[in-house]
């Protein structure tokens, strides 16, 4: 650049790498996982901290930070104060699990009577994320915490359809963080072959 008049390079710009689409499992595969956390003293803790986790999406962050205030079981809200993007924002246990948690709140409160926070460690206090990671992996659960909220937004989406659903349940700011989840698995390759197929039998010659 130093030694020509004009730059070789001038309106070329690099090319930025397309990211993978974000790791996600099959939620039947991850649902008998968490219902493999059994057997331990805190393992009723671990189990629903895992169902809240995979069933709203939210961060680790953002649930072991979590009060039992902060969880409305009349409604399945449960408030975020602790967000990446410093924005607050609530999410919604489907009422399939409500029983669960209300058996999980019962048990805490005996063993952790002192305590304020939805998730405590071992002696009341909150869990940090590290630990969390820990916690599954003595369980030997094959993924991480992060997992789980990869496999609702997939999930999501592809009972959906519907992006802005996923964007707002998981709190992104931009619809292209949000669209990395868009994957065609191979079911819907077969549904999108049939729906062809029949338009083209049903169009007139």
């Amino acid at each position: 650049r130093k030694y020509v008049p004009d730059d070789p390079f001038d309106g070329i710009h690099r090319k930025r790498a397309e990211l993978p689409p974000p790791k996600a499992l099959p939620w039947a595969a991850v649902l008998t996982d968490i219902e493999n956390i059994r057997g331990r003293p805190l393992s009723p803790r671990d189990h629903a901290l895992a169902l809240v986790m995979l069933y709203t999406g939210a961060r680790v962050g953002e649930i072991v930070s979590r009060a039992v205030a902060d969880l409305n079981l009349e409604t399945g809200a449960l408030s975020l104060t602790r967000t990446k993007g410093r924005e607050p924002r609530t999410v919604h246990l489907p009422s399939t699990i409500w029983h669960e948690m209300t058996g999980y709140l019962f048990w805490r409160a005996k063993m952790f009577p002192g305590s304020q926070v939805l998730f405590p460690a071992r002696h009341g206090d909150t869990l940090d994320e590290r630990m969390v990671g820990l916690i599954f992996d003595s369980y030997g659960l094959q993924w991480s915490p992060h997992v789980l909220r990869h496999t609702y937004a997939t999930e999501l989406l592809r009972r959906s359809s519907n992006l802005v659903w996923v964007q707002k349940s998981l709190g992104h700011r931009s619809p292209a963080t949000t669209a990395r989840y868009l994957k065609m698995f191979d079911e819907d390759k077969i549904k999108a072959a049939e729906l062809m197929g029949q338009e083209v039998l049903e169009s007139p010659r």
